[in-house]
């Protein structure tokens, strides 16, 4: 009898983190091997990419080519998301509004209902959110950014001490390389304990469930335009009754 088959596809966009489209890559298909050489279900891992061109470029200035075209996608069981270099406030807004990002969300919104999993790190946590996935759940996502996610999706429940967090078929992570706990979060889904074990021991990785000691206080800091207007107003008007 022939092994069921798990479609993975990996979505890539343009500026993606190299770090974070390499670790989803090694994890999954180290795991991929070891669900074959054990006569289970297969893992199918495709590199997908929702935009026009045939190829596109890594944060690092990769090129990346080979991709699997939206025409040829098939309903996968398991969407895998990597963040993209998308590190300051002010370019959040104007990334989400880029066409093949739009395109990344609208294909997300059509495959969701059929999925069993949809799982995203670093900004691509704002994508899953954009398109209402995490609407009345749980999730984390980059801890510098974490106002802003708070600011723009009021409806979903932030939670900045786990590094992963699994709401059933939705996942999120945080930062880059956070990528690596939620893709080994993944494989245990999918492939149960033992494989997972033995991916971390080949990919000497190990899973960490907090985040919170990662974060920087002073970046932290940084308060909104408002709070920073008023803070002034305030120091300056100490002296009124």
């Amino acid at each position: 009898m022939k092994p069921q088959v798990t479609r993975v596809a990996v979505v890539v966009m343009n500026n993606v983190l190299s770090s974070s489209l390499g670790i989803t890559l090694d994890i999954l298909n180290t795991a991929a091997d070891l669900m074959k050489a054990k006569g289970r279900a297969e893992l199918s891992v495709q590199v997908v990419s929702l935009g026009r061109a045939s190829q596109i470029r890594s944060s690092s200035g990769l090129q990346i080519s080979g991709l699997v075209p939206r025409t040829e996608v098939k309903q996968p069981d398991v969407v895998m998301l990597p963040g993209c270099n998308v590190n300051q406030p002010e370019k959040l807004l104007q990334w989400l509004h880029d066409p093949e990002v739009e395109a990344v969300r609208d294909w997300m919104r059509k495959v969701a209902p059929q999925a069993r999993m949809i799982a995203s790190g670093c900004v691509g946590t704002f994508i899953m959110a954009s398109a209402g996935l995490l609407d009345g759940r749980s999730a984390t996502t980059t801890w510098w950014l974490a106002r802003e996610f708070q600011r723009l999706y009021p409806k979903v429940a932030l939670n900045m001490t786990r590094m992963v967090v699994d709401e059933g078929k939705y996942l999120t992570a945080g930062a880059a390389l956070a990528q690596t706990d939620l893709a080994l979060h993944v494989v245990r889904r999918l492939c149960g304990p033992e494989v997972a074990r033995q991916t971390t021991s080949f990919m000497l990785a190990d899973e960490r469930p907090s985040q919170a000691h990662f974060a920087v206080s002073a970046f932290m800091a940084h308060p909104h335009p408002d709070i920073a207007r008023a803070k002034k107003w305030i120091v300056q008007n100490l002296a009124r009754p």
